[in-house]
């Protein structure tokens, strides 16, 4: 009797460049390069009528006995995502889930309202379904465990995953002219919404342009995609004509990776984060962060990134004042980092998964 591989399957989204889909891929990266003798691994995608095909030939997809399907996609809006998994679970299958934060349930007023409204669906269906969940983050894990006492859902095994760092880093240091700024600059990486509150770093930066010398001054570089109801913030970036700031959307991998090589620091402002990847990324280039002390990011960035008050624009001014007067503090601190921060491996992310779904 032949020996019967069981299946790793992998539900992925594509879309626009954010941390948490560049997250996503990782993890889906580094399963696919774990697939061996003894674990198939395949990524697939939903047909939109309640099943599921292979990303690279379309096949429809029957699950068996033995078989995972994990989790990697936020599918909160695609019809019948919640269905088509309930079906691979019917089916024989083993549901695992990877949910990186909550945002569009804990502060809903951040998204258009269906997101809030489908995410919620796709949670409870997620949490009905999995066997276990998988989060990036000790953050994460409470707010789950805190969602779940508010709805009285079932207990469910939550195990967090370390995810890997460095994947930028890895491509190289390739010059790109069309995104070569020649003057030294701060970097925040990450989608342009709410959510990553760039309004606090633009006030920081009118507050410290008024009592720093201009030579002091770096400039001011966003680099990310567009989220949904930004156009205050973008009216108002767009508006103000500041030559310290300067606005990147929608950077490909090897633009960022530029980007983050070339800058003198980066600062990360979110006020809800699930973990922090932009964090994390800064220190693989030996890059000092600065982050908001809120949710995962001192996860992230542990000793290694300094933290401030997202809410409060004068203590950010603060903390980033220190190193534009002290040039030596910034030599310290990059020392530092490439005496201490130890990159995660993805395939160590990946070791990881298989021991969680056992």
């Amino acid at each position: 009797m032949s020996h019967v591989v069981p299946t790793l399957y992998i539900t992925l989204e594509s879309g626009t460049r954010n941390e948490r889909i560049r997250a996503m891929r990782g993890v889906a990266t580094a399963m696919l390069a774990a697939a061996s003798d003894t674990i198939r691994v395949v990524e697939i995608r939903p047909d939109g009528a309640g099943a599921f095909i292979g990303i690279q030939d379309a096949t429809p997809i029957r699950f068996k006995r033995g078989d995972t399907v994990l989790v990697a996609t936020h599918g909160w809006m695609v019809p019948e995502f919640v269905a088509g998994v309930a079906a691979a679970q019917h089916q024989g299958a083993r549901i695992a889930a990877l949910i990186h934060d909550l945002a569009r349930l804990r502060r809903p007023e951040w998204y258009p309202p269906d997101e809030s409204i489908n995410f919620a669906t796709w949670l409870d269906g997620m949490l009905d379904l999995a066997a276990h969940v998988l989060v990036p983050s000790l953050a994460t894990a409470r707010d789950i465990a805190a969602y779940r006492r508010e709805r009285k859902r079932p207990e469910i095994e939550t195990i967090r995953i370390r995810l890997g760092d460095g994947t930028l880093a890895s491509l190289g240091n390739a010059d790109n002219p069309a995104t070569r700024i020649d003057v030294p600059y701060a970097l925040v990486a990450g989608p342009i919404e709410i959510r990553l509150n760039h309004n606090v770093v633009v006030e920081a930066w009118r507050r410290l342009a008024a009592r720093v010398k201009p030579g002091q001054m770096p400039k001011l570089v966003f680099a990310g995609s567009v989220g949904p109801l930004t156009h205050d913030m973008r009216e108002r970036l767009a508006r103000g004509s500041d030559p310290n700031i300067e606005i990147i959307l929608d950077p490909d991998d090897a633009t960022l990776s530029a980007l983050y090589r070339g800058c003198a620091f980066t600062v990360f402002p979110a006020l809800y984060e699930g973990w922090g990847i932009a964090v994390t990324e800064s220190l693989c280039f030996g890059k000092p962060v600065f982050a908001a002390n809120a949710m995962a990011l001192p996860e992230a960035g542990g000793r290694l990134a300094r933290y401030f008050d997202p809410l409060d624009p004068e203590d950010t001014a603060r903390h980033i004042e220190r190193v534009l007067l002290d040039p030596g503090d910034s030599i310290r601190w990059c020392d530092e980092i490439a005496r201490v921060f130890v990159p995660t491996k993805w395939s160590e992310t990946a070791r990881a998964v298989l021991a969680a779904m056992g």
